[in-house]
């Protein structure tokens, strides 16, 4: 941006040509710039904000992450724990893991019980039930040899007892 001074008008003084033309234009200059510093300032606390919510963000989302990864790897642990239970031939009832019995680490204040059940064929399901270790064991084996009957019973088996 090219801008040139305005010129001096014949027999004037410098310091009438300092004051008149070249002050007022010197202080629009000023104005100017530090309007665009304030813009500057306002734009960086913005773009500050912008990086911590970011952040924020970003950590959430680690979080998140973290607490899948643990998911999906108890999830893999109860699925074997379920699969040993069905390869034992012995295991056709009820089993009660409490506490560090059961081999997912992060579940070491609870308790699983499973029930093993015959689909015919050679076939065997498995359901559980996961809860406190200061559970009501009775009631919840109670339920699981409900559950375990009426399973057998649609697929055609005798009742446990």
């Amino acid at each position: 941006m090219k801008t040139l001074l305005p010129e001096a008008g014949a027999l004037e003084r410098a310091t009438t040509y300092r004051d008149k033309k070249i002050k007022t234009l010197f202080t629009q200059v000023k104005n100017k710039i530090a309007a665009m510093a304030a813009q500057v300032k306002e734009l960086a606390e913005e773009v500050e904000k912008w990086k911590h919510k970011y952040q924020e963000i970003k950590q959430a989302y680690n979080r998140v992450q973290r607490q899948l990864d643990t998911v999906c790897e108890e999830k893999q642990q109860l699925s074997e724990l379920v699969t040993q239970t069905l390869a034992q031939d012995e295991n056709t009832g009820i089993q009660v893991y409490i506490g560090d019995e059961t081999p997912v680490k992060t579940m070491k204040d609870c308790s699983v019980v499973t029930a093993t059940y015959e689909l015919g064929e050679g076939m065997k399901g498995t359901i559980g039930i996961i809860g406190p270790k200061r559970m009501d064991y009775e009631h919840v084996m109670k339920t699981l040899k409900t559950l375990q009957s009426e399973l057998d019973a649609i697929y055609n088996k005798e009742p446990k007892e």
